[in-house]
């Protein structure tokens, strides 16, 4: 994957990280990843065909900053399964424990980054 240049970049790395390592299925549909700016402190919302990030929350800019930093990325990934866990019922937490594993898995064999 290409370093993200810009913020376009870095939400389709994202998208497609999270296509990739999602255990579950819901809907089969790569889940649209947006940046925008929020007034509060909220890291995502949406549910899970298309979500948004905040640009201004630490987490993000934290991975901006470190596309290559594979624990950045993991605990960005992480927040935003949370996310949806919390949010669809199709989605529990035997997903979101999966999940968790392979986003170690990834992490662990020097995979997960978004450059």
């Amino acid at each position: 994957m290409p370093v993200p240049r810009d913020l376009s970049s870095f939400a389709s790395a994202i998208a497609t990280w999270l296509f990739h390592l999602r255990p579950d299925r819901v809907g089969s549909v790569p889940t649209v990843v947006c940046i925008d700016r929020f007034d509060d402190d909220v890291l995502v919302r949406g549910i899970w065909d298309r979500i948004t990030l905040n640009e201004w929350h630490p987490l993000v800019q934290h991975a901006l900053a470190r596309p290559r930093d594979p624990e950045t990325v993991a605990w960005l990934l992480l927040a935003i399964y949370a996310h949806v866990n919390a949010l669809r019922v199709e989605v529990g937490n035997a997903h979101e424990r999966e999940f968790q594993s392979r986003v170690i898995e990834a992490v662990l064999a020097g995979q997960l980054q978004l450059a």
